[in-house]
This record gives C-alpha cells, sequence and structure tokens, in this order.
C-alpha cells in the first residue's frame, strides 16, 4: 500500500537532492565504502560529474563509520580504531559551519580549526569527508593553497584524513605536479590512478534500486527494469528521478508498463542541462 501523508500526498522513497541519506536506500559500492572503511586510514578523492552518486557514498561512509562505533560500544570490539568522521557539505562550510560547531571564532584558520577538531576527537581518529570541492581547490590555487597546505600536514603526521570529492578542478589538480594536492591522495589499489572514479551503477544494483523501493507501494515494475537502465546509463540520479515520477503518478497495486511521462519531467531536464555546463570553461566543457 502506498505511503501518504496527511494530505494523502505519496511519499515518495527516492530522493532526488542531495544524496541518499537513508541507509536502506543506498544501492551498491559496497566493495569500494567497504575497502576504505576497513582499509588503512588515508585520504582518497571520489571523482565524477554532477549526480553520479559522490554524496551519497559520503554519507554511506560516514553512516557505516557511525555503526561501527556503536557496535564497538556495544560489543567492545578492541581491534578496530574509532574514527571520529565528520560529513562536511561544501568548502564553504568547512570553513564556516566546523568553526560554528567548535565554539571557534568564525574567521579561525584551517590550522586552528584542524587543531581543535583533531584534539576534541582524541584517542578517535579523525577522518573529514568533504564534499564539493572544486571551489575549494580553484580559490587555493589562485591564493597560494594554504588550506590545502595545512590539510596535507594534519594527514602526513596521521592527525587528521580527508575524502574530497568533486569533478573539473580537482582533477586536474591531481595530475599537476606543482599542485599541493598531486600524490595527496592514495590509489585504491597499487594499480589505479591516484583518484577513485565514479562510474554507473552495476545492472544488479540498478535493478534492486528501481525495484525494491517500488514493492512498498504495491508498484511491479519489472517490465520496465532494463529499459529505465538503458534510458539512465545506470545513473543513480536519474533513476531515482524517474523511478519518484513513477511512484508519485502511478495508481496504487499497478504494473508500470511505460515510463515516457517520467522522462518529460522538468527534473530530468534539468538533470540533463547541467551535464552540458560541467565547467564555466566552454573548451572544457566540449571534452
Amino acid at each position: 500500500m502506498a505511503k501518504k501523508n496527511l494530505i494523502g500526498v505519496k511519499i515518495s522513497p527516492y530522493q532526488t537532492h542531495g544524496g541518499i541519506t537513508k541507509s536502506s536506500l543506498f544501492f551498491g559500492r559496497d566493495a569500494l565504502i567497504d575497502k576504505i572503511v576497513y582499509g588503512t586510514p588515508q585520504n582518497y578523492f571520489l571523482m565524477g560529474g554532477r549526480g553520479i552518486g559522490k554524496t551519497s557514498i559520503l554519507k554511506q561512509i560516514e553512516r557505516r563509520y557511525k555503526e561501527l562505533s556503536e557496535k564497538k560500544l556495544l560489543k567492545s570490539e578492541k581491534d578496530r580504531p574509532e574514527v571520529d568522521c565528520r560529513f562536511v557539505s561544501s568548502s564553504e562550510n568547512f570553513l564556516l559551519k566546523l568553526p560554528h560547531e567548535l565554539n571557534l571564532p568564525k574567521d579561525a584558520s584551517p590550522l586552528e580549526i584542524l587543531t581543535e577538531l583533531v584534539e576534541g576527537s582524541k584517542p578517535k581518529r579523525c577522518l573529514i569527508l568533504l564534499d564539493e570541492t572544486d571551489n575549494l581547490i580553484k580559490q587555493e590555487v589562485a591564493s597560494g593553497c594554504e588550506t590545502l597546505k595545512v590539510l596535507r600536514q594534519f594527514s602526513e603526521d596521521g592527525s587528521c584524513y580527508f575524502i574530497l570529492a568533486g569533478f573539473w578542478e580537482l582533477f586536474k589538480n591531481t595530475l599537476d605536479h606543482q599542485s599541493p594536492i598531486h600524490n595527496f591522495a592514495k590509489s585504491i589499489s597499487e594499480k589505479s590512478k591516484p583518484y577513485i572514479e565514479i562510474t554507473s551503477l552495476e545492472s544488479e544494483d540498478c535493478q534492486k534500486m528501481i525495484t525494491e523501493p517500488m514493492k512498498l507501494f504495491g508498484i511491479d515494475s519489472t517490465e520496465v527494469v532494463e529499459e529505465i537502465i538503458t534510458v539512465t546509463g545506470g545513473r543513480a540520479n536519474l533513476i531515482a528521478m524517474i523511478c519518484d515520477q513513477i511512484v508519485q503518478t502511478a495508481p496504487e497495486n499497478s504494473k508500470v508498463t511505460e515510463i515516457q511521462s517520467a522522462l518529460q519531467s522538468l527534473e530530468i531536464y534539468k538533470a540533463l542541462a547541467g551535464w552540458v555546463r560541467l565547467t564555466k570553461d566552454e573548451k572544457h566543457n566540449r571534452l
């Protein structure tokens, strides 16, 4: 039976903005997240275009560390060091939100912010998940890279580690030997690139993402699963948008047989339009 709010409008389980926040609706990426969470603490770069799933991955990493911390308290696991994991939604919030949370002045320097955070986290290890870093990288390159140098300083002495998520500016600077973030992050394996490229979901994970939440509404989507995967290219955000439209419009206990109306929604149009303007540089957009 479809879940409805007080005025009878369906409440869709598909979140179409800001990353998936409910663990039950997170599909795929298990091997990647396991390597990060259970591996040796180190810095990573998550690389990928808008809407590919970077934010959802960061939030899932944060959630997994929280679950491990709670599990340790319950079962007294002594073989796993605890991690104080903080998700920061943007570079702006790193310099504005964290000082507020740590009772620091609004104009606190990155050095002061991280020093206070590390001291307050002991004996736990400190990990910051920094989303939307392209603006930070661009500003840093233009102004002397002081913040990035501080991040490198803390990671080199083992006080704090960082996972940075971004796209074009982050990618360019990983290739620049003069950049302070060149060789800052580690490969996920010895032979891989110095960044983790986030791509489309595997077909099996796409199928689960489409069918499992819809079952909550009694909607049978089996006949359109392959079509949805094909038209979205396996991109999680587009799948969520199409499925959200289906949930909002399909009658209860129905079978979905076509998705054209969902494809024509404004949300899908906006998502696809964003890929035309990945950067402000026209040459790089064409590339």
